[in-house]
């Protein structure tokens, strides 16, 4: 080996075993908890975006996330994205990183050219369920309630399945009920969710029966079995967001003061649904 030769391998040596401090940040990060993590990862990233290139936005983008700093954590796993080779196997998981920081930021006007971006690229991708789910969300709040089911079903038909329920409550919203009911069907089985849906459509509208009834079975109630555990006659509609959250909050302080064994009986319309969120209780 020539003295050049020699010479280049020591040069280049220590940058072969060069720590990405943004990595290493990041480990450190990861193994905390709580406000230490938070306090942590903000210090961190501040003090070391400036030097972020490559691959090292993506671990940029996490100490945002774990700061809380979800439009800057944006910023950075889309820095990542627009310099990773397409085949990346992080490439696919930046995207829907950001995708939930825009979620987070309340960004809803960008979630869906994120999302159609994901899809075009990878229509077979592992997350391709859970961002038509995401441009559901955000096509929801934006009002867009038509493309919003349309994104939800999508979402369901490959294979993230929660958003199945979303795309039945889209066309609720939209006073197609007929059409929700037979989505139900197709689209529930085995969704316990969907199920009480199933159970409730029909009855969307409806007055007070004379017989209560049992939501989750629809079967009639008697007198015998309404005497036997305490029961809560309650109604969910779906434009009544402080009744709901009141109905819900007395529920579960029922349902924890009996140890799971109240029965709620009575016309259930419909569950209670955060679109922020996008959880049902």
């Amino acid at each position: 080996m020539s003295r050049r030769t020699i010479l280049a391998v020591l040069l280049l040596t220590p940058l072969l075993f060069a720590k990405d401090p943004l990595r290493e940040a990041y480990h450190q990060a990861k193994r905390l908890k709580g406000e230490a993590q938070k306090t942590f990862a903000a210090e961190q990233a501040a003090q070391l975006g400036a030097s972020a290139s490559g691959s090292s936005y993506i671990y940029l983008g996490f100490l945002w996330k774990y700061a809380g700093e979800w439009p800057k954590a944006a910023d950075a796993f889309q820095a990542y994205v627009n310099q990773a080779d397409p085949k990346s196997k992080n490439r696919p998981t930046a995207m829907l990183e950001r995708v939930l920081c825009l979620i987070e930021a309340r960004r809803w006007d960008q979630i869906p050219p994120a999302a159609a971006a994901y899809s075009a690229q990878y229509p077979t991708g592992r997350y391709l369920g859970r961002m038509r789910f995401c441009e559901g969300r955000a096509l929801r709040m934006s009002g867009r309630m038509e493309e919003a089911h349309t994104a939800f079903l999508a979402g369901a038909r490959a294979g993230y399945k929660v958003a199945a329920y979303e795309a039945v409550d889209c066309l609720i919203q939209l006073g197609r009920n007929e059409e929700a009911l037979k989505e139900a069907r197709e689209e529930g089985e085995g969704s316990a969710s969907m199920t009480t849906l199933i159970n409730a459509i029909p009855n969307l509208g409806k007055s007070w029966p004379q017989l209560p009834f049992d939501n989750w079975t629809g079967k009639d109630l008697s007198n015998a079995e309404i005497k036997e555990k305490p029961i809560l006659f309650s109604f969910w509609l779906t434009k009544m967001a402080r009744v709901k959250t009141a109905v819900h909050s007395m529920t579960n302080a029922l349902a924890k003061r009996y140890e799971g064994k109240l029965r709620v009986a009575g016309p259930t319309l419909y569950t209670h649904f955060d679109p922020v969120t996008m959880r049902t209780e």
